[in-house]
């Protein structure tokens, strides 16, 4: 089968506001998988470094950008994309963000030309009605994006909501993010650590080093933890004041930044990790994060916003907090950290949920069923 999948960002960061971190790495994901199993898959989208770099076939659609998020703002965009698929013929397109051009134009290109087409939204209802009420102007097209997906897929309850709100007619199919549980998988942690160079109790925070991820919020809660080691993974424009912040706070030697690590090393540092916390201060609908850790067999606090609350089971694989709660998050730490046995439980039943639910052995023939493979 011919597949097109097509995402607005080709990078893991994308503009100042770094949009496009989880959506390119679950397409990265899924094209991957898809192409193992002999499907013939192509990316449409915007700069494609990275996507390029894992060995894709990328569809480049260069253009003018917008700088804070990195939406091509090109006046051609949807001829060319009309264009594009002529040419290509694909059996099925498949775009990710419903907030994003080039997907949406790719979608309704594709409708219109008797395509199968298909939309999945990964944004939590939370964020997107913050969206809408900003953008309004978006809304008639985001709509038509919505009808013209035969389904939609939504990837969370929260974000299915958020669908049903812009679209009330759309035909939504649930159907979550996925983790390759093969790749994140339970390994020694005292290994792990001895390789990384790490020691004590590591608190592990990956993702975007935004204001938003609340990586801030895990610096003050983790001052609290003397014997606790923070380890910040990832890059982004709050770097600066986060390296501020762990000054003011006096926690110098006991912070390490890791920066951008390899696809390869990232399993690693889920190891050694004692705890993963994804401390998000705005509504998140399924973070990869979150899938990888429990996939790691690591346990994770998180806060208990937007699709984290579906994912994470209070208590049974993980702890849920209140966003921006500097003491639960605190408690939470000195519970897990200061108790084995429930680290060991939180992460074992972690991972077994993500087998049952997230792995893409699961995820994977769902949607191959909607793209009309027997």
């Amino acid at each position: 089968m011919r597949i097109l999948l097509a995402t607005e960002w080709g990078s893991t960061t994308s503009g100042l506001l770094s949009l496009g971190g989880g959506v390119v790495t679950h397409v990265a994901e899924l094209a991957s998988h898809l192409s193992r199993m002999g499907h013939e898959v192509s990316v449409l989208a915007g700069k494609g470094d990275y996507l390029r770099s894992r060995g894709f076939r990328v569809i480049g659609l260069p253009g003018p950008e917008d700088p804070m998020t990195n939406l091509n703002l090109s006046p051609f965009l949807r001829r060319k994309i009309s264009d594009l698929l002529k040419e290509e013929e694909p059996d099925v397109v498949h775009g990710h963000h419903i907030f994003s051009r080039i997907p949406t134009n790719a979608v309704i290109s594709a409708s219109r030309l008797g395509m199968r087409s298909l939309l999945t939204t990964h944004t939590s209802l939370e964020l997107g009605l913050e969206i809408v009420a900003r953008f309004a102007g978006i809304v008639p097209w985001v709509r038509r994006a919505l009808g013209a997906s035969r389904p939609v897929i939504a990837v969370s309850s929260s974000s299915e909501r958020l669908v049903r709100e812009i679209c009330p007619d759309a035909e939504v199919v649930r159907i979550p993010n996925a983790v390759d549980a093969r790749r994140f998988r339970p390994m020694d942690p005292e290994g792990a650590k001895e390789a990384l160079g790490l020691n004590g109790k590591v608190i592990l925070f990956v993702g975007r080093v935004t204001k938003g991820k609340g990586p801030g919020i895990l610096l003050a809660a983790a001052k609290r933890i003397p014997e606790g080691r923070v380890v910040i993974v990832g890059r982004g424009h709050y770097l600066p004041t986060l390296r501020s912040m762990v000054r003011i706070l006096g926690m110098e030697g006991r912070v390490s930044f890791a920066g951008h690590v390899s696809d390869e090393a990232l399993p690693y540092y889920y190891a050694a990790s004692d705890v993963v916390v994804v401390p998000s201060l705005r509504p998140e609908s399924a973070p990869s994060v979150v899938l990888e850790a429990m996939a790691s067999g690591r346990p994770v606090i998180a806060s208990a916003t937007g699709g984290m609350a579906e994912i994470v089971e209070d208590g049974r694989t993980g702890i849920l907090v209140p966003a921006g709660d500097v003491g639960a998050l605190s408690s939470a730490l000195e519970t897990v950290l200061g108790d084995p046995d429930l680290a060991t439980s939180l992460g074992k039943e972690g991972r077994r949920t993500v087998l049952k639910k997230y792995s893409w052995d699961v995820v994977i023939p769902k949607l191959l069923e909607l793209y009309g493979v027997a």
